[in-house]
């Protein structure tokens, strides 16, 4: 927004210079961006935000310097002429939502012709082109008062009847500037009966334009809807000077003061007739009424100011102001459409105040001890376990993409599907939260597998979210998980490991389970779909699933455009929360024996489709005091072995707390261990 100092001046007398008046601005929040002096005047270009529409003029510049230095406004003085009682056209309005206030006034008798020069000068130094002595007009009063206008020729408006109203069906209209448009059905038009005129607040139309033969013109002053006018030039692809101003929202109680401006100077221009004018105002203005407390005042800007001093700078910014017992009551001027609360009304304080008198203080910050710690500790030692163990940690935003879910081949019935949508994605990828790591985890490892990253190892600890099946539950869970993604290019290696990557992995959710003290814990086939069904296993804790680990399926890799070159993509995911609320929160130390201890294996032939975790909890089935630890160490199938059936290898660890014990007694009770195991498996000893 750039403004003419000479101008400002007609309307408060300020002893300033240019740059002075810049530096006041600048310093209530108006930032000048630059002075220039341009003959005996200075162009004053403000960089105002979009909330401050009320200073897109000349009058609401010193406005603001009247605001400012407590120096009065000075009104341009003018009467109008005497007017014709008569009223040559009707005007109504169809959406009042769209538009709030239509005044008009006919004015006869006029001749077109160019401006005075002093007019003309002054709209080139705001730089506006001269066009004719009544667009010149209305520009200039937009310019001084904020408010836009329209001029018609009378003479190209047939019916009499001025309508505001939408179309409801798409039409076609051709603009000042030539272009036939398409205009959509909910666009608000200005209309001469049945006949589309102008684009309400944007741009007028091409058959009804002032032109060197007008000698009657029909002058338009209106309040449309800041939301409307803007959708309508976005949608249609145009920026005027008008939309400018409509879109930051308008003065409703100005239009008929701008209007008899307007209506003065054609009169003076051109010898022109006025009419009485016509005002359609449906819905009377109701002033906002905003309650400010005097200690929150002080308490927001860490001042001390008294009531008297609140009050007269709130007075300042042209509110009404009734002193209450603790507040004061404000009623917000029209022009000030961004004051809504009473935060905004304590900036208009800092800001007449000066921002630069407001005391800089360091903030007091007090500092407590965490007492509820414990659980934000322990999930730092499960980043510091996976660290240790070679992962990287990574993190990702919440989002997901919906088409994940189907690639993970998730079922409809699955709670991972119960998913939070996003109002306002910012692309179609990212319109889910999150109700698993998993997808995150493989965007990871495409990204860095596609450019050449052959050894990836990471885990994210993140919340996922699922939906409450309740309608009156707004708020989704927010489940904290650990996820992990493991690829290990046997291609890339020197020397070949004899150990299975998927125990390697089992082992670092083994690791976590340990660090945290889970017990009564245990391992199952997993029914995961993306998982390979021989490779995988659900983590049950007192019987309840709460994690997954597992190689992802051949089919769900191939997908992923992912040559691995023999390679398995390894993954786990883990419920921390429910692993913390069944742990122990707190090491409990037993004594240890210092008696020896003796291990004693088992080799077991069973059916190949028993699980270790099945042999372990037969086993666990047999109760005796003196063994201490049982394990599965092996587990082997092909080339000696039966088909169908599957070697195990377990080891046995026994110890007494109290001697040391023979070998006639480890005897016993190992046989009949074995004897137990082999009752219950079905399998048999292999030699």
């Amino acid at each position: 927004m750039i403004i003419s100092y000479n101008w400002v001046e007609e309307f408060i007398d300020i002893d300033l210079s240019a740059k002075q008046v810049a530096e006041l601005l600048t310093m209530s929040g108006l930032e000048v961006d630059s002075v220039e002096k341009k003959g005996k005047d200075h162009i004053i270009d403000i960089d105002l935000t979009p909330n401050k529409g009320d200073c897109l003029s000349i009058l609401g510049v010193a406005r603001e310097l009247s605001a400012i230095s407590g120096k009065k406004l000075k009104m341009p003085g003018f009467k109008l002429p005497a007017q014709d009682k008569s009223a040559p056209v009707k005007i109504s309005i169809e959406d009042r939502e769209l538009c709030g206030r239509y005044a008009g006034r006919v004015i006869r008798g006029i001749k077109v012709k160019a401006s005075p020069k002093w007019m003309q000068k002054r709209l080139e130094s705001m730089g506006v082109r001269p066009i004719n002595n009544i667009v010149d007009v209305t520009n200039y009063v937009m310019l001084e008062y904020g408010q836009p206008l329209h001029a018609f020729d009378l003479d190209k408006l047939r019916s009499g009847h001025i309508r505001v109203a939408t179309p409801g069906k798409k039409i076609s209209f051709s603009t000042l500037d030539g272009v036939k448009r398409q205009i959509a059905p909910d666009m608000l038009m200005i209309w001469d009966g049945d006949v589309a005129v102008a684009v309400a607040g944007v741009m007028g139309g091409l058959e009804s334009e002032v032109s060197d033969d007008t000698t009657s013109i029909f002058l338009e002053s209106a309040c449309f809807n800041a939301s409307s006018v803007r959708r309508t030039a976005s949608g249609l692809g145009i920026k005027t000077e008008s939309s400018f101003r409509f879109e930051r929202g308008i003065d409703l109680l100005g239009v008929d003061k701008a209007l008899d401006r307007a209506s003065f100077l054609i009169s003076e221009l051109t010898g022109g007739q006025l009419c009485r004018s016509l005002d359609v105002f449906p819905d009377k203005h109701r002033a906002r009424n905003v309650k400010v407390s005097y200690q929150r005042v002080n308490d927001l800007l860490g001042l001390s100011l008294s009531r008297s001093r609140i009050k007269n700078l709130i007075s300042r910014t042209g509110a009404k102001v009734k002193e209450l017992a603790d507040s004061v009551r404000v009623e917000v001027p029209s022009y000030r459409n961004d004051i809504e609360g009473d935060v905004d009304i304590i900036e208009e304080v800092a800001r007449l105040y000066g921002y630069h008198n407001i005391p800089s203080h360091a903030p007091a910050l007090k500092v407590t001890a965490d007492h509820d710690g414990s659980s934000r500790k322990r999930i730092n030692h499960v980043k510091q376990l996976m660290c240790s163990r070679g992962y990287s940690e990574v993190i990702n935003y919440s989002f997901m993409n919906p088409d994940m879910l189907n690639a993970l081949n998730i079922s409809n019935d699955d709670e991972r599907r119960m998913t939070v949508s996003i109002l306002n994605p910012l692309r179609q990828e990212e319109s889910l939260l999150r109700s698993t790591l998993l997808p995150s985890l493989i965007e990871n490892l495409v990204h860095n597998y596609s450019r050449g990253e052959r050894v990836v190892k990471i885990f994210e600890v993140s919340r996922v979210f699922i939906k409450k099946s309740r309608k009156s539950d707004k708020l989704p869970d927010e489940g904290l998980r650990i996820g992990g993604l493991l690829i290990d290019d046997r291609s890339q290696q020197l020397w070949k490991s004899g150990v299975d990557p998927y125990y390697k992995v089992k082992g670092d959710m083994d690791s976590i389970l340990n660090l945290m003290s889970v017990e009564n814990m245990s391992w199952k086939r997993s029914v995961e779909p993306f998982l390979h069904g021989g490779r995988s296993a659900d983590l049950l804790i007192k019987g309840k699933k709460t994690g997954y680990i597992g190689v992802l399926s051949p089919g769900l890799v191939e997908g992923l455009g992912i040559k691995l070159h023999g390679a398995d993509v390894l993954v786990f995911e883990l419920d921390l929360e429910s692993v913390m609320s069944t742990s122990k929160s707190t090491a409990i130390f037993e004594k240890f024996s210092r008696f020896p201890f003796v291990r004693r294996d088992i080799s077991l032939l069973v059916d190949a489709a028993t699980t270790s975790q099945d042999i372990l909890e037969e086993m666990k089935g047999y109760r005796n005091d003196l063994i201490q630890d049982i394990e599965v160490f092996d587990r082997y199938s092909g080339k000696g072995i039966p088909e169908g059936k599957a070697s195990y290898g377990l080891g046995v660890t026994y110890r007494s707390f109290e001697r040391t014990l023979s070998e006639e007694e480890i005897d016993s009770i190992h046989d009949g261990l074995v004897e137990w195991l082999l009752e219950r498996t079905s399998g048999e000893i292999r030699a």
